[in-house]
């Protein structure tokens, strides 16, 4: 797990210690070791080195450079160093991420005839691109984000994985093309400016971050979910390139047809094998176990595949609680703890910890977020980090994939009962959603019957406009600038017309929900230099689950039912039927003990934002004094804004 950087220029040399510019400010990602490589157009020249100060002032300038931070998890020898070359110098890459199945694609090549000199994931990514040119992405099982310099064919060949775990951002003009793992690294150069963009609108209730538009701030695109992008002829100073999407999983389940028991099955053969996989690493491995049936899940897994190998190792688990009892989950972690081998670490975030790293841990984040779960997060990687591990398992993606949200519940039962007539189900599976998610009879049927408003596009595009111009917290000379902009609608063509359901999971799975979730294990996981896992996001698993019908992800009000039929016998029963709490904190209590400190900071810190936000009506909030539907959201909208736009200073 690492960072990574490049650089290439259109129009003539560039400074070549701006890379070092760009790894240095994520330094985080990558401790243990640093890299770089210029590359002259003229005399195809390569030169490796680790700060440019080493060079001879004749290779200070190049047409191209990339540069990597190293974080050691497999072959912690020097064989790991990036860039790193193969096929006689003639490929080079910068990556970022593990290749699980790394052991097994290296087995293949060898019958192929292919040699190996280290013992990394990085060089058999090389050797398979070598192999199977583009088409090698399909052979990964993994999480990454990569540059290859190829000058077999004078190309650049980028690429994440098909989820977008592994953040890869860019900058293209027709001057230069800049890549990173972090924005704050591009803002690191002088052609690159620090402006938000009028879509800094949609934080203000949508979070949409990875729709099809442009990120928040201006000139700074990124690769999304199984998105690759490819630069020819570069030697050429030529500016042609190709973003396309090598990879979308079917979004409309098929006619496959699967009994619940063979369903079940399968589901614990993927997922045990995906949290085997998980376990490769040359250092030790942890669990972020927040006492939810996800993360609860990878930890017995993990201890039932240990005891299996007869590996006597203790596992360690990291949770975070709170001094709220009603949302504090250690009580249900140590369930789990006391029923495996495992030596589990608890931290319970306090409000004066939070006002402490608040800006710290949005300087990292880079993105404004609508709650303080975040810091719930930065707390557990901070205490895996001090026990000394370096990798973590998480539990991200369940929920998306499998209908894990009390929002998923609506568009289901509105399709499935609403519009085939099944009226009979909807009271009697009344009590489980109740019971899961607090949510009353008359409060589930109004929402059902908002469903079918809000999937329609013409109301969705209508209801959003008129709720941005009539919105007092933003500035009058900004909404009157803005012209229409909505919250978002959902751009795949692949659903039929009822089919309300899978269009909500695909919606949560590409577009809302996983990628913030995503953007933020990423973010709070590496600032402590921590290589997060996510088992449940293991290609194979996903492609199975969006295969089964409605029915085995929500039946009888039951949410997530594979999962909970798949592990009856292994999950403790308290743990299956516990009501969903969330990754949450004592947010409430906290706004109001440090009611002054936040006062004082959005009072200081508003000239940052002032070009959006209108200062009275800000102000007012934070003294209570506006009444919005979703106050305390608001509330974290608007203090996120003005933090990230002072931590990295934009405009």
């Amino acid at each position: 797990m690492c960072g990574i950087a490049g650089i290439i220029s259109f129009r003539g040399k560039l400074d070549t210690s701006l890379i070092n510019k760009m790894t240095d400010v994520i330094k985080f990602r990558g401790p243990d070791d640093e890299g770089a490589i210029s590359f002259n157009f003229t005399d195809k020249s390569i030169v490796q080195f680790k700060r440019v100060e080493e060079l001879n002032s004749e290779a200070w300038y190049s047409n191209l450079v990339l540069g990597h931070r190293r974080l050691s998890i497999i072959d912690l020898s020097s064989s790991g160093h990036q860039p790193l070359s193969y096929a006689d110098g003639n490929l080079w890459i910068t990556y970022n991420g593990e290749i699980y199945n790394y052991v097994e694609l290296k087995e293949e090549l060898k019958n192929y005839g292919y040699e190996f000199k280290t013992k990394t994931d990085t060089e058999v990514i090389l050797a398979a691109y070598h192999k199977w040119g583009e088409d090698c992405l399909s052979k990964f099982n993994g999480m990454w984000s990569f540059a290859i310099l190829d000058l077999f064919k004078d190309k650049i060949f980028c690429s994440v994985d098909q989820f977008g775990i592994k953040p890869f951002f860019y900058f293209l003009s027709d001057e230069y093309f800049c890549f990173s793992s972090e924005i704050k690294q591009l803002f690191q150069l002088p052609f690159i400016k620090k402006e938000f963009n009028d879509n800094i609108i949609r934080i203000f209730g949508y979070n949409r971050f990875d729709e099809e538009d442009n990120l928040i701030f201006k000139q700074i695109e990124k690769l999304k979910a199984g998105d690759k992008i490819i630069l020819k002829n570069i030697s050429l100073s030529s500016k042609n390139y190709e973003l396309s999407r090598w990879h979308r999983f079917n979004t409309v389940p098929s006619d496959f047809k699967i009994s619940e028991e063979n369903a079940a099955e399968r589901f614990r053969e993927l997922f045990s094998d995906s949290v085997r996989l998980r376990l490769r690493s040359d250092v030790k491995v942890g669990t972020a176990l927040s006492g939810g049936i996800d993360s609860s899940l990878i930890v017995m897994t993990m201890d039932k595949i240990l005891k299996e190998s007869n590996i006597k190792d203790l596992q360690y688990t990291f949770t975070a609680g709170s001094e709220d009892s009603e949302i504090n989950e250690i009580p249900f972690a140590n369930i789990v703890i006391d029923k495996t081998n495992t030596k589990g670490f608890n931290t319970i975030p306090k409000s004066e910890d939070f006002v402490r790293e608040f800006e710290k841990m949005y300087y990292h984040i880079e993105l404004p977020y609508i709650s303080s779960s975040s810091y719930a997060s930065w707390c557990v990687y901070k205490l895996a980090r001090e026990n000394g591990v370096t990798v973590t398992l998480d539990g991200q993606g369940s929920d998306e994939l499998l209908a894990g949200y009390d929002a998923h519940m609506y568009p289901y039962y509105q399709m499935d009962f609403f519009l085939n007539g099944k009226w009979e189900y909807i009271l009697p599976n009344s009590k489980e959603i109740n019971r899961q998610y607090s949510i009353s009879k008359l409060s589930q049927i109004t929402q059902i019957l908002k469903a079918d408003i809000k999937n329609s596009i013409f109301v969705k595009e209508f209801y959003d406009n008129y709720r941005i111009k009539k919105d007092k917290i933003f500035n009058k000379n900004f909404i009157n600038n803005i012209g229409y902009i909505n919250g978002g609608k959902i751009k795949n063509n692949n659903f039929g017309i009822f089919d309300i359901f899978a269009k909500n999971l695909d919606d949560y799975f590409y577009n809302l929900s996983l990628p913030v979730l995503l953007h933020t294990v990423d973010r709070n996981s590496m600032a402590h230099s921590i290589e997060a896992r996510l088992p449940f996001l293991d290609y194979r698993l996903v492609e199975f689950i969006y295969s089964l019908p409605h029915e085995l992800k929500i039946k009888k009000g039951i949410t997530k039912y594979i999962l909970k039929k798949a592990y009856s016998n292994l999950l403790p029963d308290n743990i299956i039927k516990r009501k969903k709490i969330g990754f949450d904190t004592a947010e409430k209590r906290w706004f109001k003990q440090q009611k002054k400190w936040i006062l004082e900071f959005v009072g200081s810190n508003l000239k940052y934002v002032e070009n959006y936000l209108d200062r009275n009506s800000v102000l007012n909030l934070f003294n209570d004094n506006l009444h919005f539907k979703y106050t305390q959201s608001r509330k974290w909208d608007v203090l996120s804004f003005i933090v990230i736009a002072k931590a990295l200073n934009v405009k």
